[in-house]
């Protein structure tokens, strides 16, 4: 199933950057909707160094297993398996009403450093965007902001369910 983006991925950093503009301008006259997130870092994960190197080569592995007879279209997709993890901090937005181990509707790379735990879970408000290359913030009770460093996904592969 294809998802459409809400804009190209190229395109994603200016708008994010326009986003944040209008955000300390007047935060009040954006759009807002109810959300739970969860969070993690990822802290012995693949060096960011060796990630290419290893993305290319299990790229060359899934094609060959992948076109092996029998091996079928959807084999191994969605699953996350051989995939490398890199460094870092990462947000799951979940919709307000989901179940407990619901997939998340969108993630996204945060700056390290924008939680005080490495892990948890929390209510919050999603101001902007949701979806594939959306550009958005999350508000936490607390009165925090967290933004997103990379454009934002929509999971394929095995993410952390809903709290």
């Amino acid at each position: 199933m294809a998802v459409q983006a809400i804009r190209p991925p190229r395109a994603w950093a200016e708008a994010q950057q326009a986003f944040r503009l209008a955000y300390r301008r007047r935060s009040t006259m954006l759009r807002r909707q109810p959300a739970r997130i969860r969070w993690w870092t990822n802290r012995d994960a693949v060096p960011p160094e060796r990630f290419t190197a290893l993305a290319a080569t299990s790229f060359g592995q899934l094609r060959r297993w992948r076109s092996a007879p029998g091996s079928g279209q959807d084999a191994g997709r969605g699953q996350g398996q051989g995939r490398a993890r890199t460094e870092g901090t990462y947000v799951a937005v979940y919709a307000p009403s989901a179940a407990p181990g619901a997939r998340p509707v969108v993630c996204f790379a945060a700056r390290n450093g924008s939680f005080t735990e490495p892990a948890g879970s929390s209510d919050a408000m999603v101001v902007g965007e949701i979806g594939l290359n959306a550009v958005c913030c999350i508000e936490l009770p607390d009165g925090s902001t967290i933004w997103p460093s990379h454009n934002p996904t929509v999971p394929l592969g095995r993410f952390p369910g809903a709290p």
